[in-house]
């Protein structure tokens, strides 16, 4: 029986939706009841770059220990996977639920 983690899809699935789920996850603590930013944004920025960065670092290592061959195609197909998917669950949240101008999150 083959599971989710042990090919290289499921692995790639698994690591596109948490590099983008964990940052937002640690996000959400410093934002109020009516949506403003609790601590300073310069602050909150370093704090997001800082895990969104050690997330990636984690769970690229964790895909990668699975990829025996073509690793330059690996690379390639997953980070265009991870900065697609961070790009639709940004704009679904962002836009859709927290009701963000289309335009306010392009620019």
């Amino acid at each position: 029986m083959i599971t989710i983690t042990r090919c290289p899809k499921g692995r790639r699935l698994i690591t596109t939706l948490l590099t983008w789920l964990v940052p937002f996850l640690i996000a959400v603590p410093f934002y109020g009841k009516n949506g403003t930013l609790l601590i300073d944004p310069g602050f909150f920025k370093s704090i997001v770059i800082v895990v969104a960065t050690i997330t990636a670092a984690i769970l690229m290592a964790w895909f990668f220990l699975a990829v025996t061959t073509a690793y330059s195609r690996e690379v390639v197909i997953t980070g265009l996977a991870c900065l697609v998917v961070n790009w639709v669950l940004d704009f679904i949240v962002i836009v859709g639920s927290l009701g963000m101008a289309p335009l306010d999150y392009v620019t």
